[in-house]
């Protein structure tokens, strides 16, 4: 061989050597691998008649919904002044329009104004034949919420909103028999909103309508702490309601049948980016109807990018919701806390594993599920704080003062002293303050925080004097208590 073939041979496995071995990686990572096994991660769906599932009668109840629209003119009354005197900016101009009866509505409901007794008069007329089928989808012994006939990225989930709607409704009426002296209807109507959370909560919905559950019943549960201060039950009705209150805890089974959901939610998106075909207009087609943002264009274009593995993708995410389903029943001390990887997504690795655009896309979603558990544990923590503070009023009415420790509420009062969702020991009771206390996701006993220790450790924190400190800043702070504390409180106010 001469010596300029033997060159053109060296040359050539220098640079064929090398293109071989990116052809060989391209054609690697560009192969998908088989879907994953993930029967255990299905819905699970109990064959329901219609007319013995709750859901049927809530449907109903929501066809009579009628609540304050936009377009209907100011009542004749005048609206009540607000709770809090408005910042500079914030007050209306001499010349503006009396409040519409929408706004007089949403006010009431967030407390921004004083009590408004005419309009919580006309939503309780307009809502009486709503309120008694919601009534009556209470006592319907399953409630199961069906699913969409498709998932989407882009999922709508209509139920949402009415079920907040009606337990506004609820509240105000429980707030208004609570101000006409009928202490025991308001707590029934607080204790049926902590019932109607729990159907809502183990309902197999998806994420959001857990989510729903739980903010439901902590509306039920705050209705009973704000009514506890003053109302004139007897002992035998405040431990009958501790009592009753027991029967809504949290269980694992809701969050871990809304996981379930909830990954079939994504699995089916992930279909969907796979063919080309998201739906992002109820419709159905592999073009987008309306303007996407920059999340929902990627993941229409994801589909047609070969550095998206659909199995990989749901392979990752199959991982994590099965985590997620074994720590559903845990106490959060106990669990295993679900972090995506916090580091900068290299971009050159992501390339070279073949799934770019499926990292990508998990680390987007994953996020917003990691404080799922964390919401379980404060509503249990609330149902456990106020079954508490219902058998200390019970027991001051019956001793003429508050017991010096929580176990001296068993078994008279109490069944047991109940236990912290956060570390799983019993709830914490700091006298000398006069809270009932949680430690907290820090997991930390630093011997309970009342309010006014949080306001004012917060404004020094931000370097305001607390005696300087204007409505907008003590407004903000109040909003953040009692779970931004260390040790999340709830007064005793009797």
């Amino acid at each position: 061989m001469t010596t300029a073939r033997k060159v053109l041979l060296v040359l050539g496995l220098i640079l064929g050597v090398p293109l071989l071995a990116l052809a060989a990686l391209v054609v690697a990572i560009s192969i998908d691998e088989a879907p994953p096994f993930d029967d255990d991660l299905r819905v699970a769906r109990l064959d329901i008649p219609d007319d013995q599932n709750a859901f049927t009668y809530f449907q109903q109840a929501i066809e009579k919904l009628d609540l304050p629209k936009d377009d209907e003119p100011a009542m004749d009354s005048p609206a009540p002044p607000p709770k809090v005197k408005p910042l500079p900016g914030e007050e209306p101009a001499p010349d503006a329009p009396p409040p519409n009866r929408n706004q007089r509505w949403a006010d009431l409901r967030r407390g921004d104004v004083e009590w408004d007794q005419p309009i919580a008069d006309e939503v309780l007329r307009r809502n009486e034949a709503a309120l008694a089928l919601w009534e009556k989808s209470l006592d319907v012994p399953h409630y199961q919420t069906p699913l969409p006939e498709r998932y989407t990225y882009d999922i709508q989930l209509p139920c949402c909103w009415p079920h907040l709607a009606i337990a506004n409704v609820v509240g105000i009426r429980s707030r208004d028999r609570a101000r006409r002296g009928d202490h025991e209807g308001a707590f029934d109507d607080a204790l049926r909103l902590a019932r109607f959370g729990q159907q809502v909560e183990t309902g197999r919905g998806v994420l959001v309508e857990y989510l729903v559950g739980l903010t439901i019943k902590g509306m039920g549960t705050c209705l009973i702490r704000e009514q506890v201060k003053t109302c004139t039950l007897p002992s035998s009705r405040l431990r009958h309601y501790a009592a009753e209150l027991a029967r809504y805890p949290c269980v694992g089974q809701g969050l871990v049948d809304a996981w379930r959901v909830e990954y079939a939610c994504q699995v089916s998106a992930i279909e969907e980016m796979a063919s080309g075909d998201m739906d992002f207009t109820g419709i159905g087609s592999a073009e987008p109807k309306r303007h996407l943002g920059p999340a929902e264009r990627l993941l229409w274009r994801a589909g047609r990018s070969p550095f998206f593995k659909p199995n990989r993708t749901r392979r990752m995410f199959a991982e994590t919701m099965r985590k997620m389903v074994e720590d559903a029943p845990k106490r959060y001390n106990e669990i295993r806390h679900i972090d995506s990887d916090e580091r900068p997504l290299n971009p050159v690795m992501a390339v070279l594993r073949g799934n770019a655009i499926g990292e990508m896309i998990y680390r987007l979603l994953m996020p917003a599920l990691r404080g799922v558990h964390h919401l379980k544990c404060q509503t249990n923590v609330q149902v456990a704080a106020t079954r508490t503070l219902l058998a200390m009023k019970a027991y001051k009415l019956d001793k003429g003062r508050l017991p010096e420790t929580l176990e001296q509420l068993v078994p008279e009062y109490l069944d047991a002293v109940p236990i912290d969702d956060f570390d799983g020991k019993r709830l914490r009771y700091n006298a000398a303050k006069k809270i009932i206390y949680s430690v907290g996701k820090d997991l930390e006993d630093n011997g309970g925080t009342t309010k006014q220790e949080f306001i004012d450790a917060r404004l020094k924190e931000r370097g305001f004097d607390p005696k300087d400190a204007d409505p907008g800043q003590l407004r903000n702070i109040e909003d953040e208590y009692p779970w931004e504390a260390a040790d999340p409180a709830f007064a005793i106010e009797f």
